[in-house]
């Protein structure tokens, strides 16, 4: 504010304080309404400008953190699929064992008793010679993946799938004192499951598959062994005895020793077969068992594999392919 005495004049001089050119057209002003002396119309474009750029550079940021919130759930998603592919080779406490970086011939331990059975289809040589290949791995596929249910259902692990034969153990790489019941429990399961599986030879289609079971009950020593395709392998003088249980059993029967019959509770029925001698193992007195006093049989929908809802396919489906993050 400036008195000029020779104009008697007050003379008031102001700068209006605008933010941006929002505020300018709110105001009812424009540009050119903008004292020209000084720098008013300078200062607000370069805010103008400033906030556009800054503006872009927010959406830009806003933009990769959002790209890098999908990279991460993808990642995640890669990574369970991973550790569901690995869980379904190795048990889960191996793993994290060997992801915690153990050495694979540490996770070795010895369970004083564990109960085994080996099965295998007794006609396997038969079909192998009367139907086509993809047929055998559809047969074998189907069988396998009921059995895998059956081990679900009475939680026991399936080590291996050798050929025809499918093993697996109960008591190892989780200690249980019920493992022969656990164990038999399975193998009167596989017994009836295996009526839901047509046997594929010309002129046996009215027939179902048939497979022979044998079990012992002893000490193993099971863990991973070497680097490269780590398996779970169970080793001792048990493994050896279960499948010479299997080899001199009867089709649709399940063949055990007495160290399994002294395991298992009353309500197992067991019928004695007497003495036998077995190759490498000399004269043994062996055993059939029958039944479970109260045993209920599976049913076909509730064990029939269902390979379109595997585990590992269901993450697999949810998968997208993984965005590149944007540079700039």
């Amino acid at each position: 504010i400036v008195y000029m005495a020779d104009w008697n004049v007050i003379m008031f001089l102001c700068t209006p304080e605008l933010a941006n050119l929002d505020v300018l057209h709110r105001s009812s002003l424009y540009i050119c309404d903008l004292p020209l002396h000084d720098f008013s119309r300078e200062v607000l474009l370069a805010s103008a400008q400033g906030s556009s750029e800054l503006q872009q550079l927010l959406d830009l940021e806003n933009k990769k953190s959002a790209e890098m919130q999908l990279f991460v759930k993808k990642l995640d998603m890669e990574m369970e699929k991973s550790d569901i592919l690995l869980h379904q080779m190795i048990p889960k406490e191996v793993a994290d064992k060997l992801k915690g970086g153990m050495s694979p011939i540490d996770t070795c331990e010895v369970y004083e008793k564990v109960t085994i059975i080996f099965s295998d289809v007794p006609q396997y040589t038969d079909i192998l010679k009367s139907i086509d290949g993809q047929l055998v791995v559809k047969l074998l596929n189907t069988m396998f993946g009921i059995f895998d249910n059956l081990t679900d259902r009475n939680e026991v692990y399936k080590v291996e799938t050798v050929k025809d034969c499918f093993v697996t153990v109960a008591g190892a790489p989780k200690r249980i004192t019920d493992h022969a019941a656990k164990m038999m429990e399975m193998a009167l399961d596989m017994i009836d499951a295996v009526a839901f599986v047509e046997d594929p030879r010309q002129g046996k289609e009215s027939e179902h598959i048939k497979v022979r079971l044998g079990s012992h009950c002893g000490q193993i020593v099971a863990g991973i062994v070497g680097n490269k395709s780590p398996r779970y392998c169970l080793f001792g003088d048990a493994m050896n005895t279960s499948s010479r249980m299997m080899s001199f059993g009867s089709e649709q029967c399940i063949h055990i020793t007495g160290s399994v019959k002294a395991e298992l509770p009353e309500n197992f029925t067991v019928k004695a077969r007497g003495k036998i001698t077995v190759k490498g193992k000399g004269e043994m007195e062996t055993f059939w068992l029958e039944n479970r006093v109260g045993r209920i049989p599976p049913k076909k929908d509730e064990v029939w594999p269902d390979f379109s809802k595997s585990a590992l396919i269901a993450v697999s489906a949810e998968a997208e392919p993984i965005p590149a993050p944007t540079e700039g």
